[in-house]
């Protein structure tokens, strides 16, 4: 029976027989008790997947540091697929998920995926292989430089014994007229001369007047940011977030950071920054060890490390997020607690490894200063 609003059937997993409508324009799925649709597999990420409804149909993306499945293939963070009444949707270890869109039919189309789909594990939905690029053409050889007529061709060289022709002599009032010549030119090259050290005097002067200008005008650490800064999105946060260090590995202390990256997990939530630091000590177990490319010996480490990259991108994600919205809607002491709750989070001055440049916590203290410079100009207008 067809219906006014799309559909998602589990089909596999936890959830299996279980089904959801799609109910607003936007929908986010995942393990958190927030999410829109919660899904309960312990590997699904707390907000996995956003469905939105675009003028071409609805459309999903990973919204998570792992990846997707539709129709079997994997789809990483900020890739876009719009769905159609049949593509099937995976996510986490087992749970999958049939999506119907409004106006479809769904016993029809669950009739469809039984005889096409009677079991999902060995589906791969095939991709036609791109075709190889076809080769550049030659560039065409250049037309050959033919002489422009009326200018006079470069003379022979000389032979062996052969000297320069005579030139002819000047008459007298030739040679007074050369001379006038040559002193109104030279008047001239002089007089140029003066104009353009008069013109580099007068913007050397201008420069030097602007610089001491911008040497006495405040700055942004004194008044605060008069421009709203630029918004980071969650994939940037993400990427700042999850980088891998570029250090030299020690192998003398790689046990050492191990031991105080799990320190600092178990520290989390009654320590701020907790997540930060045990994130980067894994991170340096990683480099120290020589295991960058293939992990944690332990399964146990390799997800302490999962979860708390996890944890820390989506506490600052969350955070950020509000603290936009609230400055945007000029709530400004709910944007400094937002903002301020970042910045506790990311302890990037610590030792070891300190980051002073991180482009996120720059990014959040340019935001607490705008919001003062803002609360500042407010009070100063009630007196």
């Amino acid at each position: 029976m067809a219906q006014d609003r799309a559909e998602l059937i589990f089909v596999a997993g936890p959830q299996q027989g279980e089904r959801s409508l799609l109910m607003s324009a936007t929908v986010v799925v995942g393990r958190h008790p927030s999410c829109d649709i919660q899904i309960t597999e312990h590997t699904v990420s707390r907000e996995q997947v956003r469905f939105q409804l675009t003028p071409h149909g609805w459309i999903v993306g990973s919204i998570a540091s792992s990846p997707i499945r539709i129709n079997g293939k994997r789809y990483k963070a900020g890739q876009q697929i719009i769905l159609d009444t049949g593509d099937i949707l995976g996510v986490g270890l087992e749970t999958e998920i049939l999506f119907v869109a409004q106006g479809d039919d769904v016993d029809a189309a669950l009739a469809e995926m039984r005889e096409m789909h009677p079991q999902f594990a060995d589906f791969i939905a095939g991709a036609a292989p791109r075709a190889p690029a076809a080769p550049a053409a030659p560039a065409p050889p250049a037309p050959p430089t033919a002489a422009l007529p009326g200018l006079p061709t470069t003379p022979p060289p000389l032979t062996p014994g052969q000297s320069m022709p005579d030139m002819p002599e000047l008459e007298q009032d030739e040679e007074e007229a050369l001379a006038d010549e040559l002193a109104e030119a030279e008047k001239a090259r002089k007089a140029k001369v003066r104009k353009y050290a008069i013109g580099f005097g007068i913007y050397g002067t201008l420069l030097l007047v602007f610089l001491a200008a911008m040497s006495m005008r405040p700055t942004d650490e004194e008044t605060g940011p008069t421009l709203l800064p630029p918004r980071l999105s969650d994939r940037e946060i993400e990427k700042i977030l999850t980088a891998k260090l570029k250090i030299p590995p020690r192998d003398i202390i790689a046990d050492q950071t191990l031991r105080d990256a799990r320190r600092a997990f178990d520290d989390f939530p009654q320590v701020p920054g907790a997540m930060y630091r045990a994130v980067k000590y894994f991170k340096m177990y990683l480099v120290h060890s020589h295991r960058t490319k293939e992990g944690f010996a332990s399964p146990k480490d390799n997800k302490l490390y999962s979860d708390a990259q996890e944890e820390l991108v989506w506490a600052v994600t969350r955070a950020y997020r509000r603290g936009w919205a609230h400055t945007k809607n000029e709530d400004w002491n709910a944007a400094l607690r937002d903002f301020q709750y970042v910045q506790r989070m990311l302890p990037v001055n610590e030792e070891p490894l300190p980051d002073p440049k991180n482009k996120l916590f720059l990014n959040v203290r340019r935001y607490i200063m705008y919001i003062r410079s803002k609360t500042a100009k407010k009070d100063t207008g009630r007196f």
